[in-house]
C-alpha cells in the first residue's frame, strides 16, 4: 500500500535512477509516508525495440518537445502505462507526484491527464526542475509548445506545483493532502501553487539551511543495470554554483551556493555500495571543486575506506587544481572529470563570466590527463565577441590540446534560453530576436548571424571527428531547432519574433561583460 505515488516520465537517462524521485521518496519516507516509485521512463526504454531505443539518446531530446511525437510514442507502450495505472489504483495512493523538466513536461502532462480520468479523486502534483521559476500555469511549457498546442495547460489535470526546492514543500503539501486539510479551500504554503481553482501561490520558499540534515535519498532500483550490475548513481556534495556564467540558468534555479559537505556525500555513497553493490558514482554538483578544501576531504574519505567505487564530477577549470590535486583525486577513485570550456580566448571567456583564465585550461586538462583521468571537455561558439578571428584560434586550441583529451562531452552553438542572465539582459546587449532562441542576431555585428554559428557548429564536430574524438552530446543547433526530423518542428515555435526575449530591465553596467 501507498499514500503517494512518485513518477518519472520519459525522457530521462536509461543508465541511471532519477535523483529528484529519490530525493522526495528519502524525505517523505522519513516522515512516515508511505512511497510507490514508478519509473515509466525505464520501463518504457525497456520495453522498447533496439531501433526505438534511440529516442533516449541525449540528442534525440527534441523529439520528446513534440506533442505529437510524444502522444505516438505514448500509445505505443498503452500496455506499460495501463499497467502504471492499475498498480497506482492497487496501491491505493491518493496523490500521484511527478518530476518535470523540459523533455519530460509533455510525456508527464498527458500520463497526468490520463491517471485524472482513469482514477477519480486521485490528487497531481508536478515539481522538478521544469517548476522552479514560473509565474503562470502556462510557463511550464515555453520551450515546448507549438502555437497550435496553446490550450494547454488545460484546466483540472495538475492540482499542485512544487515550485523550486523540492523536499521540505513537497513534505508540507503531501501532509496537507493526506490530512484533509486541502479540502477545506486553496492551499497557501510556501513554495507551493495551489491550481485548483486558478492560481493561488504561496510564495517563495527559503531554501534548505542544512542539506547535510536532509534524510537520506530513497533511489528505486527498478529495470536498471546490465548483466545483473547496479547502475551508476547520481549524488551531490552541493547545490548551486559559485559562479554566474551568462549562459546558464542552473545558477539561477538555485539562486545561490550551498554545501552538503564531503562527510555526507561520502556516507551516501558508502550507504550505496554497503546497502546497493553500486561501484559507480556521478557526482552532478555543477562545480565539485568549487570548495577546494571540501573536495579534498571527499578524496581522502575514499581513500581512507578503500571503496570500490569510480566516481565522476565536472569542475572549473582552475589554477588550484594543480597536478597534485589531481593525482589525489585519481587514488581516491575519480576516473573522469569534464571541464567547461567553451572558448579559449580571454576575451570571450570576460564576457561568458566563466571565471576561469584561458592560460590555465591546457595545463589543467594536460595534469588530469597524466594523472590517469579521463578528460572531457565542453565548446561553445557564437557568444558575443566571438569573432572569425576568435573562432579559427580556438579551432587551433581544440587541435592542440587534442592528445590530452578524451571527449568532447558538449557542443554547442548559443542560445538565449529562458532563465539565463543573458536573457534577461539580451536587449542591452544589442540582441534582434528572431522566431526560435537560436536564431539571434546583434545589431551592431551582423558577422554572428545563424547561419554563421551553424557554420562554425559544423565546423566543430567535423574536428571533433577528424581527431578521432567521441562526442557524448552533440547539441541540436539552430538549424537542427527549426528542422530536427526532416520536417518542421514546432515543438520549439513561438508565439511571435521577439515573445521570447524578455524585456531589458536596465542592469547595471557590469552585469553582462559583452560591452
Amino acid at each position: 500500500m501507498a499514500d503517494v505515488a512518485l513518477l518519472q516520465c520519459p525522457v530521462w537517462d536509461h543508465r541511471t535512477p532519477p535523483r529528484g524521485l529519490a530525493c522526495m521518496a528519502g524525505m517523505l519516507e522519513h516522515h512516515g509516508i508511505r512511497v510507490r516509485v514508478i519509473n515509466l521512463n525505464i520501463r518504457l526504454y525497456r520495453a522498447a525495440s533496439p531501433d526505438r531505443r534511440r529516442l533516449w539518446a541525449m540528442n534525440e531530446n527534441h523529439r520528446w518537445r513534440n506533442r505529437d511525437n510524444v502522444l505516438q510514442v505514448l500509445s505505443e507502450f498503452a500496455d506499460v502505462i495501463n499497467a502504471a495505472v492499475e498498480e497506482i489504483r492497487a496501491s491505493g495512493a491518493r496523490i500521484a507526484g511527478f518530476s518535470v523538466m523540459s523533455v519530460n513536461v509533455l510525456a508527464a502532462w498527458e500520463t497526468a491527464r490520463l491517471l485524472k480520468e482513469r482514477l477519480p479523486g486521485l490528487q497531481v502534483v508536478f515539481g522538478g526542475p521544469q517548476t522552479f521559476i514560473v509565474t503562470r500555469p502556462e510557463e511550464m511549457f515555453t520551450t515546448t509548445l507549438r502555437e497550435r498546442h496553446r490550450h494547454l495547460p488545460e484546466p483540472g489535470v495538475v492540482d499542485f506545483m512544487v515550485r523550486g526546492e523540492g523536499e521540505e514543500a513537497g513534505l508540507e503539501l503531501f501532509r496537507a493532502l493526506l490530512s484533509g486539510r486541502a479540502a477545506r479551500g486553496p492551499l497557501r504554503l510556501p513554495g507551493v501553487v495551489d491550481l485548483r481553482d486558478g492560481w493561488t501561490d504561496g510564495g517563495d520558499r527559503p531554501l534548505a539551511r542544512q542539506l547535510a540534515a536532509l534524510p537520506m535519498p530513497r533511489f528505486s532500483f527498478e529495470g536498471f543495470g546490465e548483466g545483473g550490475k547496479p547502475p551508476r548513481v547520481n549524488v551531490e556534495m552541493s547545490r548551486g554554483c559559485v559562479l554566474k556564467c551568462a549562459f546558464c540558468s542552473d545558477t539561477v534555479r538555485w539562486r545561490r551556493y550551498r554545501p552538503r559537505g564531503a562527510d555526507a556525500a561520502f556516507a551516501e555513497a558508502r550507504a550505496l555500495h554497503e546497502e546497493r553493490g553500486v561501484t559507480g558514482v556521478d557526482f552532478i554538483d555543477l562545480l565539485l571543486n568549487a570548495d577546494l578544501l571540501e573536495m579534498l576531504r571527499l578524496c581522502d574519505h575514499f581513500i581512507a575506506a578503500g571503496l570500490p567505487i569510480d566516481w565522476a564530477a565536472t569542475c572549473i577549470v582552475s589554477r588550484e587544481m594543480t597536478p597534485e590535486v589531481l593525482s589525489r583525486m585519481r587514488r581516491a577513485g575519480c576516473s573522469s572529470l569534464a571541464f567547461g570550456v567553451e572558448n579559449f580566448h580571454d576575451d570571450v571567456l570576460r564576457a561568458m563570466k566563466k571565471g576561469q583564465r584561458a592560460a590555465d585550461i591546457a595545463p589543467v586538462i594536460r595534469a588530469a590527463h597524466d594523472a590517469g583521468i579521463k578528460t572531457i571537455i565542453t565548446l561553445m561558439v557564437g557568444f558575443p565577441g566571438e569573432t572569425e578571428d576568435i573562432f579559427r584560434f580556438n579551432m587551433e586550441k581544440a587541435r592542440d590540446l587534442a592528445p590530452w583529451v578524451d571527449e568532447f562531452g558538449l557542443l554547442s552553438d548559443l542560445h538565449f534560453m529562458p532563465f539565463t542572465p543573458m536573457w534577461e539582459f539580451a536587449g542591452r546587449m544589442g540582441v534582434v530576436a528572431g522566431a526560435y532562441p537560436g536564431d539571434w542576431t546583434l545589431a551592431d555585428d551582423p558577422t554572428n548571424t545563424p547561419e554563421v554559428r551553424q557554420r562554425r557548429y559544423a565546423e566543430l564536430l567535423a574536428l571533433a571527428r577528424d581527431l578521432g574524438k567521441s562526442v557524448d552530446f552533440e547539441n541540436y543547433s539552430s538549424r537542427d531547432m527549426r528542422d530536427p526530423i526532416g520536417e518542421r518542428d514546432e515543438g520549439f515555435h513561438l508565439a511571435s519574433p521577439v515573445s521570447w526575449l524578455a524585456p531589458n530591465r536596465s542592469p547595471a553596467p557590469d552585469q553582462i561583460g559583452v560591452r
